[in-house]
């Protein structure tokens, strides 16, 4: 059973973007999660959305969602074995079966609220040069 309707239609504050299902994520023979692809997309931007769902010995349940696709990197960042890079960003959320749904959409609500402020990304990156 796919998460999201088929096809998905998500903006990215600029355009549209439409993914497709490409199928289940599977590890040890399990179904872990989907894939889902932007078809508009070519195959080496390969951009994705990818949703996994795990739960570990003690019952801790973790959902995870990436979005990623392959950039282009600027020609001054570009060697003669690296001209392009992933980007992707990552959401995680992890509960114990008896914590509500409310209480983790609060959670998510309060962090959807800080990565609104000015400059969210700029001051989340490190610059580590």
């Amino acid at each position: 059973m796919s998460l999201f309707t088929d096809p998905l239609v998500v903006n990215d504050g600029t355009d549209d973007r439409t993914f497709k299902p490409r199928g289940p994520v599977e590890q040890g023979g399990i179904i872990v999660g989907y894939d889902y692809i932007e078809p508009a997309k070519s195959s080496k931007v390969d951009s994705r959305i990818v949703v996994k769902h795990t739960l570990d010995k003690s019952g801790l349940q973790r959902d995870f969602i990436q979005v990623r696709s392959n950039q282009t990197l600027p020609e001054e960042y570009q060697t003669a074995t690296l001209t392009e890079s992933p980007c992707f960003v990552n959401f995680s959320m992890g509960a114990y079966p008896g914590i509500t749904d409310a209480v983790i959409q609060a959670h998510v609500t309060l962090l959807i609220d800080v990565m609104t402020e000015a400059n969210f990304v700029q001051y989340l990156r490190l610059k580590m040069s």
